[in-house]
């Protein structure tokens, strides 16, 4: 295409130089046979009309050659220059997001174990020094330790599986009511720990996804719904339709979320994770694969929040397959 362009510019510059030029030339020689007294005859105005024929595309392709393959050359140094920007920018954020897992694996995965063998080791070793009172908080310390690493492990394995499977997902028809009841039994030891009640209003609630991923989603709102709710407060889980697309919102009580944290929970390379109303950890994971994965699914996610008013979660997702790929074969 570039050399087509290229060509008839060359073609259309040339011809109006040449003509220009053939009209300067007659008029200039018509002008000086009438100062000079000489006859204005045919074969005066073949000479003028010819040297110019032949002269101008001689001296002008040259020029305008070289006057296009600048522009040209301009225009590709300008592309190489924008692709080099955003190739540097796509690195030092793959730079950032393997910096941040890399710390995920020295500190977040290490404290945890930390914590599981130094009680393991006091239970071991003084466990007939201690009182029932003290082996009950051990266990207990224990059995936190072992769920932040379960949590961190299953957020890491669910990115790991992400980045293997090369962006491909199995969509079919799912029934997401299904799905928040299963997250709710999973998480049903968690809520009644601190008294917080998880209801539902979920009708006709279906989506056209990938199963397993959609699962991740909902199972990570609501553990984040938990963990940053106070005792005795509450969740609600609901949905509506929107222009072919079901919408499910997960709403809180709890603390809410700072203004200018917001705009950075969904980034991967930013470190966001805060502790919880009952001093839970986390390792700020869940809401950027959450994102990575409604992505993959034609959906998207999006959050309110009044810091001290709660927070609302909300993410769509399409309920029926697209025409170009329910039809095709």
């Amino acid at each position: 295409m570039r050399h087509i362009v290229i060509s008839l510019g060359r073609y259309w510059t040339v011809s109006i130089v040449m003509t220009m030029s053939i009209l300067i030339s007659v008029i200039v020689t018509a002008i000086t046979m009438n100062v000079t007294g000489l006859e204005f005859n045919q074969t005066v105005l073949f000479i003028s009309v010819i040297i110019p024929f032949i002269v101008a595309p001689a001296t002008t392709w040259p020029v305008v050659n070289l006057i296009f393959e600048i522009h040209y050359l301009e225009t590709d140094m300008r592309k190489l220059a924008e692709e080099k920007t955003s190739l540097s920018e796509k690195l030092e954020y793959e730079n950032n997001v393997k910096d941040r897992f890399f710390s995920i694996i020295a500190h977040d995965l290490k404290n945890p174990f930390n914590s599981l063998l130094g009680m393991t080791k006091i239970m071991s070793q003084m466990a007939d020094k201690l009182s029932m009172e003290e082996l009950l908080s051990c266990a207990k310390d224990v059995n936190e330790a072992g769920e932040r690493t379960f949590e961190l492990l299953h957020n890491l394995l669910d990115w790991a599986n992400l980045q293997m499977s090369g962006g491909k997902i199995s969509p079919e028809t799912i029934d997401l009511q299904e799905l928040v009841q299963e997250s709710m039994d999973v998480l049903a030891p968690t809520a009644q720990n601190k008294k917080v009640l998880i209801t539902t209003d979920l009708q006709n609630a279906n989506a056209y996804a990938d199963r397993n991923m959609v699962n991740m989603v909902i199972r990570n709102l609501l553990t984040n719904a938990i963990k940053f709710t106070p005792q005795s407060g509450t969740i609600e889980v609901s949905s509506q339709n929107r222009d072919g697309m079901i919408e499910i919102t997960v709403s809180d009580s709890g603390v809410g979320i700072p203004e200018d944290k917001i705009g950075k929970l969904f980034a991967l390379d930013e470190k966001t994770s805060t502790t919880g109303t009952d001093g839970e950890t986390g390792t700020g994971l869940g809401l950027p694969l959450c994102e990575d994965m409604l992505k993959r699914n034609s959906g998207r996610i999006w959050v309110e929040s009044i810091q001290g008013e709660g927070s609302k979660f909300h993410f769509n997702l399409p309920i029926e397959a697209a025409k170009n790929n329910s039809e095709s074969p």
